[in-house]
């Protein structure tokens, strides 16, 4: 079973690069349309999507590992999915202080 951070730290480099990182959707494929975050048709995560996968489950907004991220951004919510205001670097340096926390 992966540790939390062996978790983020796969989600962070499944979303690598903006090329990577979508919102709006879990998931999309190469022609941007939404999919399942866990098949293998999704090319873009958003971060939710991206932990989700990297979990080998589907995406919760109440679990441990987004609680410890609302925790270490001070928010209510992880709103990324649908908030096309929150961007790629916002989200990577969220998940590099909720790494830097975890043991």
């Amino acid at each position: 079973m992966k540790t939390d951070k062996e978790i983020l730290i796969e989600a962070k480099a499944l979303i690598a690069t903006p090329d990577k990182f979508c919102t709006g959707a879990y998931a999309r494929d190469k022609e941007l349309q939404r999919v399942h975050p866990l098949s293998p048709k999704a090319v873009r995560w958003c971060v939710l999507g991206a932990i989700g996968r990297a979990k080998g489950v589907h995406p919760v907004a109440s679990d441990r590992i987004s609680d410890l991220m609302r925790k270490t951004a001070r928010q209510q919510m992880l709103s990324d999915i649908n908030d096309t205001v929150t961007g790629f670097q916002d989200i990577h340096d969220l998940l590099d202080r909720t790494i830097a926390r975890l043991p």
